[in-house]
């Protein structure tokens, strides 16, 4: 005979399940594409049941984001620490897929998002953990490099970062849009030989 859940298992469970379909919800069509209402109806809830969980869309996105975050910084957390021990593509390769498994959607629309639907305080606590999760670990790979003279001089460790972070956006589509495309992995070794290498011989 299956357990019952005590109160306080089910009250986790339900908001468990709450945060899971949301997330899908707004990666696909963006927190404005996504209404409470809807949120409720997937879950199986009325919504005033999901305002007994979360007052409102903000702060179901902010739980949303909390957990992939942490998600992530877990996974990165896996990795070799040090980076020097596998080739850069090897690397770069292991966390585009973290970013792309992880996080299935287009991260610049994510940062549209957070400046144009969110107060100042979740502005700043969703900017901080984008920084922490998503540009710091390229940064600190990047600096790493540069002490081992492995990327230019003087080269901009943040734009650089950046330019990485952006050059994902492509890639978070896992099927082709069209049967001549390549495969995703194919596209991943492209964007990280152009990322390392550039055009010029």
């Amino acid at each position: 005979m299956e357990k019952k859940l005590t109160r306080a298992e089910a009250y986790k469970h339900t908001q468990q399940k709450i945060i899971q379909t949301a997330n899908k919800l707004f990666m696909k069509q963006g927190y404005n594409g996504v209404s409470t209402r809807r949120i409720a109806k997937e879950c199986g809830l009325t919504q005033p049941a999901l305002y007994h969980h979360f007052r409102d869309k903000e702060s179901i996105y902010l739980a949303v984001i909390h957990q992939m975050t942490t998600d992530i910084r877990q996974e990165f957390s896996r990795l070799d620490d040090n980076s020097l021990r596998q080739s850069p593509q090897m690397i770069l390769n292991k966390m585009f897929l973290i970013l792309i498994e992880k996080h299935p959607t287009n991260v610049m629309m994510m940062i549209e998002d957070i400046f144009t639907e969110f107060d100042s305080k979740n502005q700043y606590i969703l900017y901080e953990l984008w920084q922490q999760t998503y540009l710091m670990p390229f940064k600190e790979l990047f600096k790493e490099w540069a002490k081992h003279g492995l990327i230019r001089e003087h080269l901009n460790i943040d734009a650089a970062a950046r330019f990485c972070l952006s050059s994902i956006v492509p890639l978070t589509s896992k099927h082709p849009i069209s049967a001549q495309e390549p495969a995703l992995a194919n596209r991943l070794n492209t964007t990280i030989d152009f990322l390392l290498h550039g055009l010029l011989k």
